[in-house]
């Protein structure tokens, strides 16, 4: 989604959302994303039920694995969670420097 989507997060309202399926690496302040993240964050925080920060890995998991994983396993901001997505960000980041580069 571009940053201009994300900005449309002040009409939510409680109990619309239960759950975000994100890279977790845009909890890192150097990720362009972060700012409106946090924003983002911040006007959920006191939504009920607790909005759920997941890395989209769960998703994959929970058809992969019988029973499925819990959403704790993939909270973004698990320093686990965190690690194991690192490759993941290089990748991403390769991905789009490439792009940029034939454009």
């Amino acid at each position: 989604a571009s940053i201009t989507a994300l900005s449309l997060y002040k009409g939510l309202r409680s109990g619309e959302v239960t759950h975000v399926f994100i890279d977790p690496w845009i909890t890192k302040m150097t990720n362009s994303r972060n700012q409106i993240f946090e924003k983002f964050r911040s006007h959920v925080l006191d939504f009920e039920p607790k909005i759920k920060f997941l890395w989209y890995k769960y998703l994959y998991s929970l058809v992969k694995e019988a029973p499925g994983p819990s959403a704790e396993r993939f909270s973004i901001f698990e320093m686990r969670v965190q690690k194991a997505s690192k490759s993941d960000a290089q990748l991403h980041l390769e991905r789009k420097r490439k792009k940029q580069a034939v454009s």
